[in-house]
C-alpha cells in the first residue's frame, strides 16, 4: 500500500528552520556516475511517497483536457521501487520507509503523461523543514512490453535515485555548511577558530557537526605524551535566558556527567566514578569568568585507572566545554590558556528566532 506523508508545522521541540529551496530541472537519459561517493557516507534518510503538488496536478488536468486520448497518471511507479533503489545504492548509512523520527526525510511524487515520460518532484527535509527541492523528467521506454513493466519501473527508479545522489553530492546537500546556510544557523567552519598550538598541545582535528545544536569541536594532543588530549566543544545554550549563569552551568555539566555515565555503562567491565561539581572563577584579561568542573575516574577490571575531567563555561550564547584525559588539576592550565583565545560565533538568526518563538509561547501559556 502506498504510504503518504502529511507534513505538520514543526513543533518547538524539533525547532524551526527556514523554508528555502533550490530547484533543478533536468532531463535524465543516462545514469550519472556516483562511484566516487563512499559507501554509507551519507546520513540516514527516510523515504516518503507524497501526493503531487498543486502545480503538478494542474498540469496533469490540463494535459487530459487537451485531448480525449491523453491520460495522466498520479504516482505511476510504486513507492517500493524508490526505496529499494536507495538501499541498493549503498550510499546512505540507513534507508528507512516512512519513518518520522529521522532527521533527513525525502518526499517523492510523480505524474506520467501517456506513459511516455514521468515527471518527478523530490523534496528534501531536515526535521520536517524543506531545505531543497528538485524536479526531474524521465523518459519511459515504450518499446518494452507489459510483461517487462517491472523492469521499466526499476530502471526509472534507479535513474532517478542515482541522479538525486549525484546532485546531492554536487550541491553538498547533506553537509553542515549547506544546512547552516538554509537554517541561518552559526557557521562554525568560519567563525570558530583557534591557534594551532596552545601551551604544550597542538591541534589534531576540527569537526563541525551537521546538527546546529551540537556546534563544533576541536581536539588538542600533548606534543610529547600523545595519549593525553583535550577536546573543546562550542555549541548553543538551549535556553531563552541564562542571566543566572551558575544555574545554566550546573544544569549543563550534570547533563555531561549523565552522558559519560551512560556511555561507560554500555561497556563491559568498565565503570566511572565522578566527583561533585566545583565552581571556579578564572581571572582572564577581559575579566573574571565563572565556570564549573568535575573530575572522574574510569576503571576497568585488571587495568590501570584512567582519569577524565570536564570544564564548562559560557561565552555569548554558547557553552564552551573542555573534556580532558587527565585530572582537572593538570587540565586547568590549558583551560586558562585556551579560554581567552576562543572566539565563538555570535547568536545566529536561527537561535534568536527559536528563542523569540518560545518566549511568545510562554506568554500565551502564562498570560
Amino acid at each position: 500500500m502506498k504510504k503518504l506523508k502529511t507534513l505538520a508545522r514543526l513543533s518547538l521541540s524539533l525547532m524551526l528552520a527556514t523554508l528555502v529551496s533550490a530547484c533543478a530541472n533536468q532531463a535524465n537519459r543516462h545514469i550519472t556516475d556516483t562511484s566516487h561517493i563512499e559507501n554509507k557516507s551519507l546520513p540516514p534518510i527516510s523515504i516518503f511517497f507524497a501526493l503531487p503538488s498543486n502545480k503538478m496536478l494542474v498540469a496533469c488536468q490540463e494535459f487530459e483536457n487537451a485531448s480525449t486520448f491523453n491520460d495522466c497518471q498520479l504516482n505511476p511507479i510504486d513507492w517500493q521501487y524508490y526505496v529499494n533503489s536507495f538501499r541498493y545504492s549503498n550510499k546512505f548509512y540507513e534507508v528507512h520507509e516512512a519513518k518520522n523520527d529521522v532527521d533527513y526525510q525525502l518526499e517523492i511524487a510523480s505524474t506520467s503523461f501517456n506513459k511516455e515520460s514521468v515527471n518527478v518532484e523530490m523534496n528534501l527535509y531536515w526535521r520536517n523543514q524543506k531545505i531543497n527541492s528538485a524536479d526531474y523528467q524521465l523518459p519511459l521506454d515504450r518499446s518494452i512490453s507489459l510483461l517487462q513493466k517491472n523492469s521499466t519501473n526499476e530502471n526509472v527508479a534507479n535513474t532517478l535515485v542515482t541522479k538525486f545522489i549525484s546532485d546531492a553530492d554536487h550541491q553538498a546537500l547533506f553537509s553542515a555548511t549547506y544546512l547552516a546556510q538554509k537554517l541561518q544557523s552559526s557557521d562554525y567552519e568560519k567563525d570558530f577558530q583557534l591557534t594551532e598550538k596552545i601551551g604544550d598541545f597542538a591541534i589534531n582535528f576540527k569537526y563541525v557537526y551537521t546538527d546546529p545544536f551540537l556546534g563544533a569541536s576541536m581536539r588538542y594532543h600533548h606534543q610529547k605524551y600523545l595519549s593525553d588530549y583535550i577536546d573543546i566543544y562550542v555549541y548553543p545554550i538551549r535556553r531563552i535566558e541564562w542571566q543566572d549563569g551558575r544555574d545554566a552551568l550546573n544544569e549543563e555539566i550534570n547533563l555531561v556527567r549523565q552522558e559519560i555515565e551512560y556511555v561507560i555503562g554500555q561497556q563491559q567491565n568498565l565503570s566511572v566514578t565522578t566527583e561533585d561539581n566545583q565552581f571556579i572563577q578564572l581571572a582572564l584579561e577581559h575579566g573574571d569568568t565563572q565556570g564549573v568542573f568535575f573530575d572522574g575516574i574510569i576503571s576497568e577490571t585488571g587495568q590501570e585507572d584512567l582519569y577524565t575531567s570536564t570544564y564548562v563555561f559560557i561565552n555569548g550564547d554558547k557553552f564552551v566545554k573542555f573534556r580532558a584525559t587527565f585530572p582537572a588539576s593538570f587540565s586547568k592550565t590549558f583551560v586558562e590558556q585556551a579560554l581567552p583565545l576562543i572566539q565563538v560565533p555570535t547568536e545566529s538568526h536561527f537561535m534568536a528566532k527559536l528563542r523569540d518563538e518560545y518566549r511568545q509561547k510562554q506568554q500565551l501559556d502564562n498570560p
